[in-house]
């Protein structure tokens, strides 16, 4: 819709509905819009922090699985020192 239409629709809203009730329909829809807008506002919001969330939990298991291989590597590393250090010693 161009300008011209939205003001001939408002033109004969207004003849319509008289100042009074006109008044009282733009407040109306003025809260309405107001509402919807804080409703998205508010849906972007929780989508955003959902969002977040399942990438904290893919880090954290990131995480963990790699400290997880880390402590693999270190007691294997331990086991192959202290058997490298038994064949040493029955070596002599």
């Amino acid at each position: 819709m161009n300008f011209s239409e939205l003001l001939v629709i408002a033109l004969v809203a207004f003849l319509v509905l008289g100042p009074k009730q006109l008044a009282t329909l733009a407040h109306r829809f003025g809260r309405f819009i107001g509402q919807a807008k804080r409703l998205s506002t508010t849906l972007d919001q929780q989508t955003d922090f959902l969002s977040k969330e399942e990438q904290l939990k893919k880090n954290i298991a990131k995480a963990l699985a790699a400290e997880e291989i880390q402590q693999r590597n270190q007691q294997q590393n331990t086991v192959s020192t202290t058997s490298f250090s038994k064949k040493s010693s029955s070596s002599s």
